[in-house]
């Protein structure tokens, strides 16, 4: 962190400009044409505003000599001001143990992380916080009256979609009744939603209690003929036989 700060400093003192090596090919320079030299850039570039760049070069260099200026960094380099900016950014929420969405941040979000983060802030950070403080500003109020208590309202974490699901699976488990809902929601209340919902489960063996019922109602039921009749089916009139009279069946 002491190098970064220090790199980033330096970067901006020398009014953002990147670093570069002068290339001298052909040429020798002496001791005095050197110091020359890194005294004019040291004197006469360093934290100067950007503008137009002139450099004396010491005529013992003869024309055959080349000058050119090499770029030393290609690209964004470690503790950059990006970097560094984001690294400061960091170590201030790790500091003060806030999620990163919390605050705007959603480098690399993930909406699961982000649930376990917010419940991990609300139990171990903000909770333990607010009854510290609740117990300190309680001990003021009670010198005063014990009738009143001083409480944080808790983070809530649950939004429409969880509490939907939550109010889905207290109705289908017979928990709540619809009106205890649409209260929860401020909505109107119904005249048939005073009853829970039958669970579907339930409704599977009250189903099938009614059917064990009937099948023992038609079991108690007679079968076949009543006693002293010889006919095949039950309650049916005899039929005419030749020992009678005109083939009629008895009245």
């Amino acid at each position: 962190d002491k190098f970064a700060k220090e790199y980033n400093i330096d970067y901006f003192e020398n009014k953002a400009i990147p670093r570069y090596a002068i290339v001298l090919k052909g040429a020798k320079l002496s001791q005095k044409s050197k110091e020359q030299l890194v005294n004019y850039f040291r004197q006469e570039v360093k934290g100067k505003h950007h503008g137009t760049l002139i450099v004396p070069l010491p005529p013992s260099m003869g024309n055959d000599s080349d000058v050119r200026f090499e770029k030393l960094e290609a690209g964004i380099q470690d503790a950059s001001f990006d970097k560094y900016r984001k690294s400061n950014r960091d170590e201030i929420l790790v500091g003060n143990r806030v999620p990163a969405p919390k605050v705007g941040v959603y480098d690399n979000a993930n909406l699961a992380v982000s649930r376990d983060a917010d419940k991990t802030f609300k139990t171990q950070v903000v909770g333990p916080d607010q009854k510290i403080i609740e117990k300190r500003i309680n001990r003021i109020v009670r010198e005063y009256t014990d009738n009143v208590e001083f409480r944080f309202e808790s983070i809530d974490l649950i939004d429409d979609d969880l509490q939907s699901r939550i109010n889905d699976r207290y109705l289908r488990t017979e928990v709540i009744t619809p009106n205890e809902v649409r209260e929860t929601m401020g909505m109107t209340q119904r005249s048939e939603g005073d009853e829970v919902l039958p669970f579907p489960s339930n409704v599977k063996m009250k189903q099938l209690e009614m059917d064990e019922e009937q099948a023992k109602e038609e079991a108690k039921k007679p079968t076949g003929a009543p006693d002293g009749n010889d006919n095949a089916e039950s309650g049916s009139p005899p039929k005419a036989g030749p020992d009678r009279p005109g083939g009629q069946a008895p009245t």
